[in-house]
């Protein structure tokens, strides 16, 4: 545990997936807040993962990141963006001590849903050109939100969804409940909390928990709540995979371009039927497995969950091909990443 700006040092035994042989040489840096996607790429890669906790202006994250590089000397950085401040530290860091500079891009960092993720971020954006590669999560924004001056530095890498199988343990043997679907919520501002619970609403006879903390979403759950749509708030990883393994389908989606869900991953891991808002990011990916909705079209949302309800099996075969493409894509990277 390292001790400066709350930082949690996490190694591969830390996250319940077993240990390397050897230690690494590279690391995976993120500030603020730890993403799942995160550690399941430090995972595959067999790499250690710090976690800075800090908030603007990160000037104990600075020092702390500071601190792990000088003593570390790694030959590779790995690093979560956003945030833009964590880029500019190790662009800067990078002259002083010549390792090599992945940045593994969210959404967020590249497309604003707000004059705060505006300012925070878009002041940075030039310095992906210090990065040696550039980490993308689909093919649609490479294509369309990249520019192409950065295009030959970027990697597309799909999240590693199949290591979330190993979280099938904590299922029960059998299901005591399993007539309902799970609506995973972040209350994140790109999510169809509105658009999809008013129509659920109506659906008396299917039964929803919506997990994700919803302490700053009051409104919403006074809104929505009652025998039949249920709000979880957080729960721990144990609880949150054993009502994934027992549910009938899940139910997610985005208002948001260019970016691809952990939730519907999760459906594919777990081989759940999913209903999925329709973008053209998220339809490139999972056409074939998920029922999709128009979020301005209540029916088109209600179809699209009576459909992943009355699935009887997945599509198999499109479970097959993305597995098999996500792998090629991580050992895509594993080969950047060892490469000197």
């Amino acid at each position: 545990m390292l001790s400066s700006c709350n930082s949690l040092y996490l190694t591969t035994s830390d996250m319940l997936y077993g240990t390397r042989s050897s230690p690494s040489k590279s690391v995976f840096i993120a500030w603020r807040r730890l993403s799942r996607r995160t550690i399941l790429l430090s995972r595959y890669l067999g790499i250690d993962t710090i976690f800075i906790h800090d908030s603007p202006p990160y000037l104990r994250a600075f020092l702390s990141t500071l601190n792990i590089v000088r003593r570390g000397r790694y030959n590779s950085i790995l690093a979560q963006l956003p945030q833009g401040p964590l880029l500019a530290s190790l662009a800067l860091l990078k002259k002083l001590y010549k390792f090599k500079l992945f940045v593994d891009v969210h959404t967020g960092f590249l497309v604003y849903d707000n004059f705060k993720g505006y300012i925070l971020n878009r002041p940075f954006y030039t310095m992906l050109s210090y990065c040696n590669n550039i980490i993308l999560h689909n093919h649609t924004i490479y294509e369309e939100v990249v520019p192409p001056r950065l295009r030959e530095r970027c990697i597309v890498v799909y999240d590693p969804w199949f290591l979330l199988e190993d979280f099938k343990k904590y299922c029960p043997s059998v299901c005591e409940e399993h007539e309902y679907v799970v609506f995973p919520a972040s209350f994140a501002p790109d999510e169809p909390i509105d658009e999809v619970l008013s129509v659920l609403s109506r659906m008396k006879k299917i039964k929803v928990y919506v997990t994700g903390n919803a302490n700053k979403h009051r409104d919403i759950v006074m809104k929505y709540k009652s025998s039949n749509i249920i709000f979880t708030g957080y729960i721990p990883d144990e609880e949150y995979y054993r009502l994934l393994c027992c549910a009938k389908a899940i139910v997610a989606g985005t208002k948001r371009e260019y970016t691809a869900l952990m939730s519907a991953w999760e459906a594919l891991a777990f081989n759940k039927p999913l209903a999925l808002s329709y973008t053209k990011t998220l339809y490139r990916i999972f056409a074939g497995y998920a029922y999709f909705y128009n979020l301005r079209n209540s029916k088109s949302v209600e179809d699209a969950i009576i459909n992943a309800i009355s699935s009887s099996q997945p599509a198999k075969e499109i479970y097959t091909k993305l597995k098999n493409e996500t792998i090629q894509q991580l050992n895509q990277l594993k080969k950047y990443l060892h490469t000197t």
